[in-house]
């Protein structure tokens, strides 16, 4: 239903109904909900990140326009937006893993555990 209604405002506002009219603008929402905190995968996410990754994208699609940034580069900085988006968490994933593997080990539990005369007596 929300898709009908949305290609009838954008119908209703560039008097054209192809079938690639929104072509260009498939990037910016993948990329805002991706930002929003919805997980590419399903089942995760909220609508106030989208709302507020949508603001953001706006905003920084407005203010490349009125700086008279070509066309080409505004989608170079969406895709590097949305490339962020995807890497940056799942690094951020990948590197508490390894923090957690690390604290699990038992050379860390060796290292950590304080001796009679201190983490370096030669006694032990």
């Amino acid at each position: 239903g929300m898709a009908g209604i949305g290609s009838l405002v954008y119908i209703g506002q560039y008097q054209s109904a192809r079938a690639d009219n929104a072509d260009d603008i498939l990037l910016l929402i993948v990329t805002a909900v991706v930002l929003g905190g919805i997980d590419i995968f399903g089942g995760r996410g909220n609508v106030p990140g989208v709302l507020l990754s949508l603001l953001l994208l706006g905003t920084v699609k407005n203010g490349m326009g009125l700086a008279n940034v070509p066309g080409p580069v505004q989608t170079l900085v969406v895709g590097t937006i949305l490339v962020a988006s995807v890497l940056v968490p799942l690094l951020l994933r990948l590197s508490h893993r390894a923090a957690i593997r690390v604290r699990r080990s038992p050379s860390f539990l060796k290292r950590a555990t304080p001796t009679i005369g201190g983490f370096d007596d030669p006694r032990l």
